[in-house]
């Protein structure tokens, strides 16, 4: 009987575990991003919201649709071999976030003194304007890119990243 009592303090143990809900943490990986950015779905102005990890900054002077000075927030580079790039050329795919000098003016307007440096080390949530590109290299490489118009399309996702002062939301 008592083995009996085990099994089955055992077995609704193990239930409950499998029914508890996953973390909401996302995985800190390139390929996490692409499959969010690839399964998100477009709203009436064609644009997408995704997850992403800042990990370092870098502000680009040239054109990107026909916008300059965006500053690009990058996640971590994914480290492949070249045997593993060519066996899996998606692991070399990326992901990049562009801040357009609008928002970067509009977060400055709000009080954020280094925009550069204001979301790194945070997992953010931004909605803005997707697209691809594929570099023809050997093996070739797709970047895939969301351009953010507007601040109140950037949330620091509280959960996972320290809270500041005003809880990660961005307000205008």
């Amino acid at each position: 009987m008592a083995l009996y009592n085990l099994l089955f303090t055992f077995t609704v143990l193990a239930a409950l575990v499998a029914q508890q809900p996953a973390s909401r943490q996302p995985e800190h990986t390139m390929q996490s991003y692409l499959q969010a950015f690839s399964k998100a779905t477009k709203d009436k102005d064609g644009r997408v919201t995704v997850p992403y990890y800042v990990d370092h900054t870098t502000v680009d002077a040239t054109a990107f649709q026909g916008v300059k000075n965006t500053l690009v927030l990058s996640a971590p580079t994914p480290q492949v071999t070249h045997e593993e790039a060519m066996k899996h050329p998606e692991l070399r795919d990326e992901l990049e976030v562009r801040l357009t000098p609008t928002v970067l003016n509009q977060l400055k307007k709000l009080g954020v003194k280094d925009v550069a440096t204001y979301f790194q080390g945070h997992t953010i949530r931004v909605t803005g304007k997707s697209s691809s590109a594929i570099y023809l290299c050997f093996p070739a490489v797709a970047v895939s890119t969301v351009l953010v118009e507007r601040a109140e399309d950037i949330t620091i996702i509280p959960d996972i990243a320290p809270k500041k002062p005003d809880d990660g939301k961005i307000k205008l």
